[in-house]
This record gives structure tokens, C-alpha cells and sequence, in this order.
């Protein structure tokens, strides 16, 4: 599925490309060749639009702000990604789900492969969600997630413990029939 965006988008883009001096670098063929990767090494833990699994999501305002080019994302994910099985797809593979990565976080396809020669010219335009879709707030780090779930874990582990102790204190209280 590629993504249709309106004038007043593709005019932004063009905009911020220009003003950039940069590439945006990506084909729609080549987004199209990065989705069933994407679903299949990424999709579980960053969820099928990069927003919405229990991984660092990919778009969003301060999302992947750390990396200065899409050279840097390449890299990191290259070497680090998927998890469980860093580094175990090949090069092209990698390239087309940061294209699909790159739609995501609302970069038209241009026409141009994202490819090794290109990976220091194209842009992380978006990047935070200044351009596109509507972006959803990158509030969480991953600590910060793992923080907030121990504590979700143990609200229910208490929340449990209370029902236990409730139903012991009301069980003593019963009078018993003989």
C-alpha cells in the first residue's frame, strides 16, 4: 500500500527539499518492496505503522532524534535490527524497509532508490513529524516504558494481594452453620 498525499504536502516537501539541498530518495517500488519485510522483522515490536507496538515507535515528535542522517539510521539498524537477529538481512532489504521507515514519517517516494551512495544525501525530512501525516508524541523512551510497565506490575500484583486479603478476612467473618 503506498501512500497518496495531497498538493499542499507535496508542495511542503518539495519546499523543505529544496531549502535543504537534499534527497528524499526513496521509489514507490522500493517502499512497496520494504512492507512484507518491514511486517515480518519489524512490525511486532514497532507495529505495522511504526507507532504503535511496545518498541521505540519511529515517528513522532523527538522520535529517532538522535540520529543525523538516514546514514546513521542505516547503520544502527544494519547492525542492531531485528531484534534477536541483528545484522541478519541483507543490505537491499535493510535499504527498502528504512524506505518504507522513511513513508512512515511523511517523505513522499521521489522516484530516487535509497541506496549506499545516496544514504548521505537523503533526508530525514519529518523527522519528529514536521511534515505528514499526523504524527503521534514520542513520550517514552524504552526505560521509561519498562519503568511504567514494573509499576503496572505491580499495581496488579497489589490489586491482587488486596482481593486475596479480602476474601480471607470475609471467609473468618462468616459464621459457620452446624
Amino acid at each position: 500500500m503506498i501512500r497518496r498525499f495531497g498538493l499542499a504536502t507535496s508542495l511542503s516537501l518539495v519546499a523543505v527539499a529544496l531549502t535543504a539541498s537534499v534527497v528524499l530518495a526513496t521509489s514507490p517500488d522500493q517502499v512497496e518492496r520494504g512492507e512484507v519485510p518491514y511486517r515480518k522483522n519489524c512490525g511486532a515490536c514497532h507495529g505495522l505503522q511504526g507507532d504503535d507496538g511496545f518498541a521505540v515507535p519511529l515517528v513522532g515528535p523527538g522520535c529517532l532524534s538522535r540520529f543525523d542522517s538516514v546514514r546513521e539510521l542505516y547503520d544502527f539498524v544494519s547492525t542492531n535490527e531485528p531484534e534477536g537477529k541483528p545484522g541478519s538481512l541483507d543490505s537491499q532489504t535493510y535499504l527498502d524497509i528504512l524506505a518504507v521507515v522513511l513513508t512512515f514519517r511523511g517523505i513522499a517516494p521521489d522516484g530516487q532508490e535509497l541506496s549506499e551512495s545516496t544514504l548521505d544525501t537523503a533526508a530525514l525530512v519529518a523527522l519528529g513529524g514536521e511534515v505528514g501525516r499526523q504524527q503521534p508524541r514520542c513520550a517514552l523512551s524504552s526505560e521509561e516504558r519498562g519503568a511504567a510497565i514494573g509499576l503496572g506490575i505491580a499495581a496488579v500484583a497489589a490489586v491482587i494481594a488486596l482481593i486475596v486479603v479480602l476474601l480471607i478476612v470475609r471467609r473468618r467473618r462468616r459464621p459457620r452453620l452446624t
